[in-house]
């Protein structure tokens, strides 16, 4: 990826960040990973909303130009891997592009020698400071070390550094990083109805795909998925249903249901 092998513009973009002393080159490209996390927008994940924000003629969304890119702090998927990239190599890291393809609907296909068939870009790290390497998705909303799962556990391609290529099995999340907790609460009223409340919260990818749905939909399908999510049926009325994070992929999920089972026949 030589676009980004031009330093300057990489260091003036991070002059702000205040890095410890004894910072690690690892712990430095995770501070980098939270910046941008935190400072670009993603033109791949864009919400409803955001999408009609965006100034799609702006010739320097068009470019694929480093300057533009952190001007701007935005880009798509493959061009926010690439940046990161360049950061991997301004600290000394050594990082491999990943190109890989959505398991769901497709597999690699090594005969077939065309970028074409894959659906995003990878970074993979490696190095004395990691046990093993580490396959990152910047700017994606996830914690670092982890990867949408519909790319983990199929082959890709890492290209390395003296431009040979091989093929890789993504390495998936460990359970405990995504895990979730539900807490719900039934209360029998004197009026004999029955309400009930509970609230769901998950860590890393627990509700990561059905969060990008979301984030597609315009408020008003949002609300009514929202509703039907959290049961609305002929025998569950819901009074309230809210996930506050719906639009930021960062923040942890959660999701807050209440309503009232209009069929319950508790004696």
């Amino acid at each position: 990826l030589p676009i980004y092998s031009n330093e300057a513009p990489l260091r003036r973009a991070i002059s702000h960040l205040s890095f410890d002393s004894n910072a690690t080159p690892i712990q430095k490209l995770r501070q980098v990973y939270d910046w941008m996390q935190a400072s670009f927008r993603n033109l791949s994940l864009l919400s409803r909303e955001e999408s009609e924000q965006v100034d799609w003629d702006n010739e320097k969304l068009q470019d694929n130009d480093i300057n533009s890119l952190l001007q701007l702090r935005q880009g798509n998927s493959w061009q926010l891997s690439e940046l990161f990239y360049g950061y991997a190599k301004l600290f000394g890291i050594a990082a491999e592009p990943v190109y890989v393809c959505d398991r769901t609907d497709t597999r690699f296909n090594f005969g077939y020698l065309n970028l074409r068939q894959f659906d995003s870009l990878l970074i993979r790290l490696s190095g004395s400071e990691l046990a093993q390497p580490v396959y990152v998705a910047p700017a994606m909303g996830l914690p670092f070390g982890q990867v949408p799962w519909w790319y983990a556990g199929a082959d890709a391609l890492v290209v390395n550094p003296a431009g040979g290529a091989l093929v890789y099995p993504v390495s998936p999340s460990t359970p405990d990083e995504s895990q979730s907790t539900t807490v719900a609460t039934l209360t029998l009223t004197a009026a004999g109805t029955t309400n009930a409340r509970w609230t769901s919260s998950g860590t890393g990818q627990y509700g990561y795909s059905e969060r990008r749905q979301l984030r597609r939909m315009t408020p008003e399908d949002r609300t009514r998925q929202l509703r039907n999510t959290c049961g609305e049926s002929a025998n569950f009325a819901v009074h309230r249903s809210n996930m506050p994070a719906v639009l930021d992929l960062s923040q942890r999920y959660e999701l807050s249901c209440e309503g009232e089972l209009l069929d319950a026949q508790f004696d």
